[in-house]
Protein backbone atom coordinates (compact mmCIF):
# COMPACT_ATOMS: atom_id res chain seq x y z
CA UNK A 1 0.00 0.00 0.00
CA UNK A 2 1.40 3.38 -0.95
CA UNK A 3 1.42 6.40 1.30
CA UNK A 4 -0.84 9.37 0.68
CA UNK A 5 1.07 12.27 -0.82
CA UNK A 6 0.19 15.95 -0.35
CA UNK A 7 -0.60 16.10 -4.08
CA UNK A 8 -3.17 13.30 -3.57
CA UNK A 9 -4.86 15.31 -0.82
CA UNK A 10 -4.83 18.45 -2.95
CA UNK A 11 -6.42 16.55 -5.85
CA UNK A 12 -9.07 15.07 -3.55
CA UNK A 13 -9.87 18.53 -2.17
CA UNK A 14 -10.07 19.98 -5.69
CA UNK A 15 -12.46 17.20 -6.77
CA UNK A 16 -14.67 17.71 -3.69
CA UNK A 17 -14.77 21.45 -4.31
CA UNK A 18 -15.61 20.79 -7.95
CA UNK A 19 -18.56 18.66 -6.78
CA UNK A 20 -19.75 21.66 -4.76
CA UNK A 21 -19.33 23.85 -7.84
CA UNK A 22 -21.56 21.56 -9.89
CA UNK A 23 -24.16 21.35 -7.14
CA UNK A 24 -24.40 25.14 -6.98
CA UNK A 25 -24.59 25.31 -10.79
CA UNK A 26 -27.49 22.90 -10.89
CA UNK A 27 -29.28 25.04 -8.34
CA UNK A 28 -28.69 28.02 -10.63
CA UNK A 29 -27.09 30.21 -7.98
CA UNK A 30 -23.83 32.07 -7.74
CA UNK A 31 -22.95 31.65 -11.44
CA UNK A 32 -20.17 34.28 -11.32
CA UNK A 33 -18.42 32.46 -8.48
CA UNK A 34 -18.92 29.12 -10.21
CA UNK A 35 -17.34 30.39 -13.46
CA UNK A 36 -14.39 31.84 -11.56
CA UNK A 37 -13.81 28.72 -9.47
CA UNK A 38 -14.40 26.40 -12.42
CA UNK A 39 -11.93 28.38 -14.52
CA UNK A 40 -9.32 27.98 -11.80
CA UNK A 41 -9.84 24.20 -11.74
CA UNK A 42 -9.74 24.00 -15.53
CA UNK A 43 -6.34 25.69 -15.42
CA UNK A 44 -5.09 22.55 -13.63
CA UNK A 45 -6.41 20.38 -16.47
CA UNK A 46 -4.78 22.72 -19.03
CA UNK A 47 -1.44 22.49 -17.20
CA UNK A 48 -1.54 18.69 -17.06
CA UNK A 49 -2.38 18.49 -20.78
CA UNK A 50 0.39 20.95 -21.65
CA UNK A 51 2.90 19.05 -19.52
CA UNK A 52 2.06 15.80 -21.31
CA UNK A 53 2.31 17.48 -24.73
CA UNK A 54 5.72 18.97 -23.91
CA UNK A 55 7.30 15.88 -22.35
CA UNK A 56 8.82 12.99 -24.29
CA UNK A 57 6.84 9.76 -23.79
CA UNK A 58 9.97 7.76 -24.70
CA UNK A 59 12.15 9.30 -21.97
CA UNK A 60 12.56 6.55 -19.35
CA UNK A 61 13.72 9.05 -16.71
CA UNK A 62 10.32 10.79 -16.62
CA UNK A 63 8.09 7.82 -17.42
CA UNK A 64 6.75 7.47 -13.81
CA UNK A 65 5.99 11.20 -13.70
CA UNK A 66 4.14 11.05 -17.04
CA UNK A 67 2.12 8.05 -15.86
CA UNK A 68 1.12 9.96 -12.72
CA UNK A 69 0.13 12.98 -14.81
CA UNK A 70 -1.89 10.78 -17.19
CA UNK A 71 -3.74 9.14 -14.29
CA UNK A 72 -4.43 12.50 -12.66
CA UNK A 73 -5.71 13.93 -15.95
CA UNK A 74 -7.92 10.88 -16.48
CA UNK A 75 -9.36 11.33 -12.99
CA UNK A 76 -10.12 14.98 -13.71
CA UNK A 77 -11.66 14.14 -17.12
CA UNK A 78 -13.84 11.40 -15.59
CA UNK A 79 -14.99 13.77 -12.86
CA UNK A 80 -15.77 16.53 -15.35
CA UNK A 81 -17.88 14.14 -17.45
CA UNK A 82 -19.68 12.79 -14.38
CA UNK A 83 -20.80 16.33 -13.53
CA UNK A 84 -21.89 17.23 -17.09
CA UNK A 85 -18.87 19.38 -17.90
CA UNK A 86 -18.36 19.13 -21.66
CA UNK A 87 -15.12 20.12 -23.38
CA UNK A 88 -15.31 22.32 -26.48
CA UNK A 89 -12.55 21.50 -28.97
CA UNK A 90 -13.94 23.15 -32.13
CA UNK A 91 -11.06 22.65 -34.58
CA UNK A 92 -12.47 22.57 -38.13
CA UNK A 93 -15.90 23.77 -37.02
CA UNK A 94 -17.49 27.14 -37.91
CA UNK A 95 -16.58 29.94 -35.50
CA UNK A 96 -19.33 30.41 -32.89
CA UNK A 97 -19.04 33.72 -31.00
CA UNK A 98 -21.24 32.34 -28.22
CA UNK A 99 -18.72 29.58 -27.41
CA UNK A 100 -15.42 30.69 -28.95
CA UNK A 101 -13.08 33.60 -28.36
CA UNK A 102 -11.12 34.57 -31.47
CA UNK A 103 -7.49 35.22 -30.53
CA UNK A 104 -6.27 35.72 -34.11
CA UNK A 105 -7.25 35.39 -37.75
CA UNK A 106 -5.11 33.59 -40.30
CA UNK A 107 -5.33 33.36 -44.07
CA UNK A 108 -6.02 29.86 -45.35
CA UNK A 109 -6.61 28.56 -48.86
CA UNK A 110 -7.60 25.12 -47.58
CA UNK A 111 -10.10 26.02 -44.82
CA UNK A 112 -13.52 27.60 -45.18
CA UNK A 113 -13.41 31.29 -44.14
CA UNK A 114 -14.80 31.69 -40.64
CA UNK A 115 -13.83 28.21 -39.49
CA UNK A 116 -11.59 27.36 -36.55
CA UNK A 117 -8.03 26.55 -37.69
CA UNK A 118 -6.42 26.00 -34.30
CA UNK A 119 -7.52 25.74 -30.68
CA UNK A 120 -5.17 27.45 -28.22
CA UNK A 121 -7.25 26.43 -25.21
CA UNK A 122 -10.32 24.22 -25.01
CA UNK A 123 -13.57 25.71 -23.81
CA UNK A 124 -16.06 24.08 -21.46
CA UNK A 125 -19.81 23.95 -20.90
CA UNK A 126 -21.37 23.13 -17.52
CA UNK A 127 -24.88 21.75 -17.84
CA UNK A 128 -25.11 23.48 -21.24
CA UNK A 129 -23.96 26.89 -19.91
CA UNK A 130 -20.66 28.36 -21.02
CA UNK A 131 -18.07 27.93 -18.29
CA UNK A 132 -15.12 29.07 -20.41
CA UNK A 133 -14.94 29.93 -24.13
CA UNK A 134 -12.51 28.10 -26.40
CA UNK A 135 -9.63 30.34 -27.46
CA UNK A 136 -9.20 29.89 -31.20
CA UNK A 137 -7.57 31.03 -34.45
CA UNK A 138 -10.17 31.73 -37.15
CA UNK A 139 -9.56 31.30 -40.88
CA UNK A 140 -10.01 34.06 -43.41
CA UNK A 141 -9.82 34.05 -47.19
CA UNK A 142 -6.36 34.63 -48.67
CA UNK A 143 -5.61 38.18 -49.75
CA UNK A 144 -6.06 38.84 -53.47
CA UNK A 145 -2.71 39.45 -55.21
Amino acid sequence: MRSVLPSDLALLLALLLFGLLVLLATLGRHWGWIRSFGGDLLAVVDTLERGLEMSDPNDEAIKPMREGMELTLKMFDDTLRRYQVEALNPEGEPFNPEQHQAMAMQESASAEPGSVLKVFQKGYLLNGRLLRPAMVVVSKAPAET
